[in-house]
């Protein structure tokens, strides 16, 4: 669940993080990035789009959340928008 906080925080920290982004500011690997997106579009129902650039460059993309499905974004935010990378994880 931590890595899922740090994520979405990430996802939500700047306009259009690409996939690099968002593993530098979480430190998760990009192959669980991409698992963890699937399972918050699959069972959270998010709607997190991935827009890739005209330049036709491999991986040179963005996500963009369009909605945040059964997740309330304004308490999200306010329980967990607050919080450093890292802070939620369990040492």
């Amino acid at each position: 669940m931590n890595r899922y906080i740090d994520l979405l925080n990430a996802l939500r920290a700047q306009p259009s993080p690409s996939k690099q982004d968002l593993h530098e500011k979480t430190h998760i690997p990009s192959s669980s990035l991409h698992r963890m997106i699937k399972v918050l579009r699959r069972y959270g129902k998010m709607d997190i789009h991935y827009i890739r650039k005209a330049d036709g460059v491999r991986g040179s993309g963005y996500y963009s959340i369009a909605s945040w499905g059964v997740i309330n974004e304004q308490k999200f935010i306010e329980c967990y928008g607050h919080k450093p990378f890292g802070s939620t994880r369990t040492r």
